[in-house]
């Protein structure tokens, strides 16, 4: 894996160059390529609500940016789980934030301005916690 930090307008000018601009300037995004392989598992997915973030600080967990991701993957369609047909890869970039001022329903988003680092990407929760170190630069 490896991480690049980045602005909100940077992620969507990169991954989905046609959707709508958002109005931040901060540095506030961390994009993480993740390339996914399924090797013959019908019922297997990766859940991006369950997955996250640690800042290189440890003071904060960074969850995927759903509204960036969607844009970019989903073509404004939700996504909450990546599922690949058997026998098949797929490489993305997972935008993750810390967000704050989120209102439900709302794509007005408050994103907090991160900085360069080694984070640690959390792939799974169960039966064990499943951390990966991830060196993440400025775009």
């Amino acid at each position: 894996e490896e991480g690049e930090l980045m602005t909100p307008n940077e992620y969507i000018e990169r991954f989905s160059p046609d959707a709508p601009r958002i109005d931040d300037a901060n540095k506030s995004v961390v994009a993480i390529k993740v390339t996914i392989e399924n090797k013959n598992n019908k019922d297997g997915y990766i859940d991006l609500v369950t997955m996250g973030l640690r800042t290189p600080t440890k003071d904060d967990f960074l969850q995927c940016d759903s509204l960036l991701f969607e844009q970019a993957y989903g073509k404004g369609q939700p996504i909450d789980v990546l599922k690949l047909q058997p026998n098949t890869s797929m490489t993305v970039w997972i935008p993750f934030s810390l967000q704050t001022n989120w209102v439900l329903f709302s794509h007005e988003i408050s994103r907090v301005p991160l900085k360069p680092g080694l984070y640690q990407l959390l792939l799974s929760n169960l039966p064990t916690q499943s951390w990966v170190d991830v060196p993440v630069s400025d775009a």
